[in-house]
């Protein structure tokens, strides 16, 4: 094939040489992991990739990213290696900030971000992209956006100012503009995060969201934070990002759209956390930072047995004498998760708190710490007598359940089956952190 370019400016036409290239077609069965745009599931608070099966992101948020090729290579492989799906990269770093003044975009800048998505899309990564940081309310512009203010060639002082200029609106969506044709073309990206930090207004995300998606219908993951400070939902917000689960169940009783919760500033990577998001409805789970190898796999191989985008999966709080245990609960399969050592006769039940902001159902203190941990000796293991757990099932039928490692992935035991009728009692492998139990409907 060839192509001819012909472009025009003040001082009239002008021609390129040709460019030739060759394409090719590529069989479905060689097709790379992510290959396939990943939408949201109508009605439902769920992603698809390439319409054919359920995505649920497990990623992780990293606060920087390296500059040289070579680096930003590694990172990807190091979040690949972790059993991650995502990765959520910050924009406005140094290094990575695309407009230093106004309407003036980083070439370098944009170069490591081709890196980065082509890195991501040959190892099968999705990349959330985080577009601008800063603080809520009427504080000066972020060092992201010193382009709108007066020395960057704009004239705002403050986040408020970014809001409602007309200018500033304008200039911005010009930059959108550019990052999407730029990037448009590559199914590894995931979708923007128009803030980090800062709970933009819903109008302004209503103007921002339709434009991105009038220049890429695909790229439909348009994410922000919302709170109780900025309840209002966006029209064209189809992701919302968390703090705390007092908001996730908030968010849940007026809104059937994804949400997922963002790891605390200065949170260590802990994968028994990530489960205890995706357990209290979350729509994903992501770390603060890259755990280590394989630690997330089970994590997300174990959300991928539950029907995301054909059924509803509702999150549940199951009693049993640990200190905690949940349920993912569909019509085809249960998920429970179940973390610490069994509560013995001689200590007091540990009461089932918060885990991330008020009204959760876990414990916390600081951290996501069992009773011994904080104590700073090893949870004792459950050796006095046999535990067992009974969760509710939709449909009474025949099941087949298996325990595994909710951090390693190791099998524990062989699979059992039987039949249940509204619950199922379900007797717990001796364990040292966490374990997970897939419950399958197998036949009536």
């Amino acid at each position: 094939y060839g192509l001819f370019v012909r472009g025009f400016d003040l001082d009239g036409p002008g021609e390129l040489p040709r460019v030739g290239f060759a394409v090719r077609g590529v069989p479905k069965e060689s097709e790379p992991p992510a290959y396939g745009f990943v939408e949201p599931v109508k009605d439902r608070p769920a992603f698809t990739a390439a319409r054919r099966e359920a995505f649920v992101p497990v990623g992780v948020y990293l606060d920087s990213m390296p500059l040289t090729p070579p680096e930003i290579r590694r990172v990807v492989g190091m979040a690949k290696d972790s059993g991650a799906n995502l990765m959520s990269v910050p924009l406005f770093g140094a290094g990575w900030a695309l407009e230093g003044e106004l309407l003036t975009y980083d070439q370098q800048a944009a170069y490591r971000l081709d890196v980065l998505l082509e890195a991501a899309q040959e190892q099968g990564m999705r990349v959330m992209l985080r577009l601008e940081a800063g603080a809520q309310g009427a504080a000066p512009l972020p060092a992201s956006l010193q382009a709108y203010a007066a020395e960057g060639g704009g004239a705002c002082k403050t986040l408020d100012e970014f809001w409602t200029s007309l200018r500033a609106r304008q200039a911005y969506k010009k930059k959108l503009r550019y990052i999407v044709a730029r990037n448009a073309w590559r199914s590894s990206w995931f979708g923007v995060q128009f803030f980090e930090g800062v709970a933009p207004p819903a109008w302004w995300l209503d103007e921002m969201a339709q434009l991105v998606y009038d220049l890429h219908p695909y790229l439909v993951v348009q994410a922000a934070e919302r709170n109780e400070q900025a309840p209002a939902d966006s029209l064209r917000l189809n992701l919302a990002l968390l703090s705390s689960t007092a908001d996730l169940r908030r968010w849940r009783e007026r809104s059937k759209k994804p949400a997922v919760l963002i790891p605390k500033p200065g949170e260590a990577a802990d994968v028994r956390q990530a489960w205890r998001d995706v357990m209290a409805g979350a729509s994903g789970a992501m770390t603060r930072g890259i755990p280590d190898v394989g630690s997330l796999a089970p994590l997300r191989t174990a959300l991928h047995e539950l029907p995301w985008t054909t059924a509803p999966v509702d999150a549940q709080r199951v009693e049993s004498p640990y200190p905690f245990s949940a349920v993912l609960l569909s019509d085809s399969a249960v998920l429970l998760y179940v973390e610490g050592a069994p509560e013995v006769e001689s200590q007091p039940p540990l009461p089932l708190g918060e885990g991330r902001g008020e009204g959760a159902f876990w414990e916390t203190a600081g951290a996501p710490l069992s009773r011994w941990e904080r104590a700073g000796v090893r949870a004792p293991a459950s050796k006095a007598l046999p535990q067992t757990i009974r969760v509710p099932i939709r449909r009474d039928g025949t099941y087949e359940a298996q325990w595994k490692d909710a951090l390693t992935g190791e099998l524990l035991g062989e699979p059992a089956r039987a039949r249940y009728r509204d619950s199922a009692e379900l007797p717990v492998p001796h364990f040292d952190s966490a374990v997970v139990c897939v419950l399958r409907r197998v036949g009536r």
